[in-house]
């Protein structure tokens, strides 16, 4: 199962206002021995001020008391600047809290809206067409 979540935000966007969005795997923000993280690290400011942030495959990276307070501060920071973000996730909703901390889950499961994917994994799809 895939869950997504979005944030609505009351900015009417535009052709003209969707210019400045980051799509982010939270593995090359918080993952430390990796090259992008050192970089990420000095775009944090962007990822905080960004007109849409796309949190992808959220629960894929290596949980850590940082990566739980970077994520705690990315996701806190844009609610309280009404700022639209969108997470993609295979976690369940109730395994937030366990994953992360009852700060995160509650902030997830609270103020964003889960839509969820039923169905097969289209890289097995790919793969079983010999398209892969």
């Amino acid at each position: 199962m895939l869950t997504f979540a979005y944030k609505e935000s009351d900015e009417t966007l535009s052709v003209e206002t969707e210019y400045n969005y980051i799509f982010l795997g939270l593995v090359s923000m918080i993952d430390p021995p990796r090259e992008e993280s050192r970089q990420a690290g000095s775009d944090v400011g962007r990822y905080l001020a960004c007109d849409l942030l796309i949190l992808d495959d959220l629960g894929t990276e290596m949980v850590t008391p940082m990566s739980v307070s970077a994520l705690y501060t990315l996701i806190n920071d844009r609610l309280i600047h009404h700022r639209p973000t969108i997470i993609s996730t295979n976690l369940a909703p109730e395994d937030l809290e366990g994953k992360y901390s009852p700060q995160i889950a509650s902030r997830i499961n609270g103020e964003f809206t889960p839509v969820e994917f039923d169905g097969r994994d289209i890289r097995q799809i790919k793969k079983e067409r010999g398209l892969a």
